[in-house]
């Protein structure tokens, strides 16, 4: 890690700023004061697989996804005859699933994903509201969280939302 001092030109004089250099990769000033100057970036790219029937919500899972660093979508399904062909292929780090699919109740698709290898699952739906008892029966069955989806780019559920899921992978990526 090395830390080099750039000079910049102010209105009144000269002021310095800090640019980090991990392995020949620079972060601006703007990701150095944002707190970008973690070590994070080194860890591989959390796999992601996102389960919605909802193309929206999908589109919108995967524009927040894109918003956090170290993560990759490997895989989407609309229905869960989809996600189990998927998952026999390409096994994710972390599941995201909508509490309502087409062709399957949801609790049974956890079952049927877990049973071969475990992964974890959060749930991450618009609809968690008018349907609690499926979220807390998928809590019951191993669910480690619920997410409410933003309904918007700008909403103040973005923040929570971001924020959960940024510490859900955290705590993935460094168990």
């Amino acid at each position: 890690c090395l830390l080099q001092r750039q000079p910049q030109r102010s209105g009144t004089g000269f002021t310095c700023w800090g640019r980090l250099l991990f392995n020949q990769v620079q972060l601006s000033r703007q990701q150095f004061v944002r707190g970008g100057a973690r070590l994070d970036w080194k860890l591989e790219k959390l796999k992601i697989a996102i389960i919605n029937h909802s193309l929206m919500d999908t589109h919108t899972l995967t524009y927040w996804l894109r918003q956090l660093p170290n993560t990759q979508i490997l895989w989407t399904a609309a229905s869960a005859a989809e996600a189990l062909n998927h998952y026999q292929h390409q096994r994710p780090e972390l599941i995201l699933l909508d509490v309502i699919l087409p062709d399957r109740d949801v609790i049974e698709l956890m079952r049927d994903l877990t049973q071969c290898q475990p992964c974890p699952i959060v749930l991450a739906s618009r609809l968690l509201t008018q349907h609690t008892d499926k979220v807390f029966s998928a809590m019951s069955a191993g669910a480690l969280d619920a997410i409410a989806l933003p309904s918007g780019i700008i909403d103040t559920a973005a923040d929570l939302f971001l924020n959960k899921l940024s510490t859900i992978t955290h705590l993935i990526q460094h168990r």
